[in-house]
């Protein structure tokens, strides 16, 4: 042993270095499709609105916390909202098989160590009065309590 070098000064070290790495290494997140779908929430003139599923993996030893979470569409970002809806209104009929209010991204932002986990969340985005769109492409932002951020790009269709 190194003279002067603790015990306890080596495991603190270890733990400072284990957290650095844990920083580099976010939760891999991929949309779910089929499972993400834009339409009108709750009725026919409802706001319209992204349903986003996503599948989350934390293949780390801790526990991770979802600090934020965001969608950019058409240059503007979009934060989700804490409402409970029943279903969205899409140009295919209504989707009535939304998850439980537990999984929203927003009131269960935990994931534990070693654990995949599904989790929504729920966006108004800017109206489509014209014509109703076949697809929308959209960026999706994560942040992490002490972790590096994590950004998907993908295309919700019709």
């Amino acid at each position: 042993m190194v003279e002067g070098i603790t015990p306890s000064f080596t495991l603190n070290m270890l733990k400072i270095l284990g957290g650095i790495v844990h920083y580099f290494f976010p939760p891999q997140i991929e949309v779910i499709k089929p499972g993400s779908y834009f339409g009108r929430l709750n009725t026919e003139n409802g706001p319209f609105a992204l349903f986003l599923k996503l599948r989350i993996r934390n293949e780390s030893e801790g526990a991770v916390l979802i600090r934020s979470m965001h969608v950019q569409y058409a240059g503007k970002v979009y934060e989700p909202i804490n409402e409970c809806a029943n279903r969205l209104f899409t140009e295919n009929g209504w989707v009535v098989d939304f998850p439980r209010p537990r999984e929203n991204i927003l009131l269960t932002p935990h994931i534990l160590s070693m654990d995949v986990v599904e989790r929504f969340a729920l966006f108004i985005v800017p109206e489509h009065l014209e014509t109703w769109p076949k697809r929308l492409e959209f960026t999706a932002k994560a942040e992490f309590v002490r972790r590096r951020s994590k950004k998907i790009s993908f295309t919700v269709s019709e």
